[in-house]
């Protein structure tokens, strides 16, 4: 009997060793970060190396080198020529640059033309109450005494609201309205890209997103 108790006691320190050793490896599987050495991190694009992050500057036309091409930049704010215009001097580089004036149509007015007498005017004011349709009197301007009768971005509003006031009897008017917008475009060598920092035109392109870029003879402008 002594012998089998011996047999029994051996065997329990033996399962209880084997199965010490199984939890041990479960644990430790446990508190693994989990993430391979050899897998790919995810990597911010700031953190790149700069050779790396260069990929993302703006697509510019193949440089020739010959000092016949030049590039053309624009449309471009005027912080951002002013800025340029800093860098190239740096560089003793030279450009050129022109402000192309554009008129944008801002929008509609429909109007009643202001009436000869004070009279003619309450007339048709007191119409317009009548007809249940809203409006206010211009106080100054060229259309001081002018009843609008609303203000459309869209020109097909205004010609829906110019309808309806035909139809109802009134002889409208719709006139458009605009404002001056200024736009630069520069001329410069096509050797200029390899003599500013990549990071300038990369701000460039993030400060000016409708930015164009294209080859053209030296000395020609956009205009």
């Amino acid at each position: 009997m002594r012998w089998f108790a011996a047999v029994l006691l051996l065997i329990n320190l033996l399962a209880y060793y084997w199965f010490g050793r199984q939890y041990s490896a479960v644990d430790s599987v446990a508190v693994s970060s989990g993430v391979d050495d050899e897998a790919p991190s995810l990597v911010l694009v700031s953190e790149l190396p700069v050779a790396a992050a260069d990929a993302s500057v703006i697509a510019f036309p193949a440089y020739t080198g010959n000092g016949t091409s030049c590039w053309m930049l624009g449309p471009l704010d005027e912080p951002s020529i002013e800025r340029l215009s800093s860098e190239m001097d740096a560089a003793g580089l030279s450009m050129s640059a022109r402000n192309n004036i554009d008129t944008e149509i801002e929008g509609y007015w429909v109007y009643l033309p202001a009436q000869k007498s004070e009279l003619e005017r309450a007339a048709m004011l007191k119409a317009l109450q009548a007809d249940d349709i809203d409006f206010f009197v211009f106080g100054n301007g060229k259309l001081e005494n002018s009843v609008s009768l609303g203000f459309f971005k869209d020109r097909d509003n205004a010609d829906q609201k110019y309808g309806e006031l035909r139809a109802a009897g009134y002889s409208p008017v719709v006139a458009s309205t605009s404002s001056l917008a200024g736009s630069f475009w520069v001329s410069m060598p096509d050797l200029t890209f390899d003599l500013l920092s990549k990071a300038f035109w990369r701000d460039m392109g993030r400060l000016n997103p409708t930015m164009m870029v294209e080859t053209t003879g030296c000395g020609k402008m956009k205009g």
